[in-house]
């Protein structure tokens, strides 16, 4: 699509914010000498692959020593990690998120990019011996909304650490302004 568009005369590429999906065009652009940007990419390998003609937001890196700052700030030492491994946005982050907190990783599960259901996963934290202080839900809305409001039901009121893809208006909405807390 890049290429397309570059050869019907675009000069300036907006790429899709996930590396895995959006370097490819970044890839055409500089092939191109055509600049790509992303307001939302974050991927320390993605100026790695581009090196030049490429600007982006603030990286994953930063993302994930932020979230592992305010956590230590909030004095959670116990952690159960969520994560959707079909994106590297989120993969990355979290190994960032590890090495900066300060507490220990109680448990983790992986979450299909196409689930639903979180029941099983929901199951595992709420029936846990060592209880987390905070859950690091690392995925993207709507998921987010979704496993929420589904952790919320089962009972479970543990804080919800998050990233910024779930800044959407609508997340309310998916959740329940009952369920919103922590």
């Amino acid at each position: 699509v890049a290429t397309d568009l570059i050869k019907k005369g675009a000069q300036l590429i907006k790429t899709p914010s996930d590396f895995d999906i959006g370097v490819g065009a970044s890839l055409a652009a500089k092939s191109a000498k055509v600049f790509s940007f992303s307001t939302e990419a974050s991927s320390v390998d993605w100026p790695k692959a581009v090196k030049t003609h490429v600007v982006m937001a603030i990286t994953t890196e930063d993302q994930g020593k932020a979230q592992a700052s305010f956590a230590n700030k909030k004095g959670w030492k116990k952690v159960y990690v969520v994560t959707n491994e079909a994106f590297n946005f989120f993969k990355a982050m979290e190994d960032i998120f590890k090495d900066n907190f300060k507490g220990t990783v109680v448990g983790r599960d992986v979450v299909a990019d196409v689930a639903t259901d979180y029941s099983a996963v929901v199951s595992k934290i709420r029936d846990a011996s060592d209880k987390p202080d905070v859950i690091y839900l690392n995925d993207y809305f709507p998921h987010v909304g979704t496993f929420v409001k589904q952790l919320r039901d089962a009972g479970v009121k543990t804080s919800v650490l998050g990233n910024s893809t779930y800044a959407s208006p609508a997340l309310v909405q998916v959740i329940g302004k009952s369920r919103i807390q922590n």
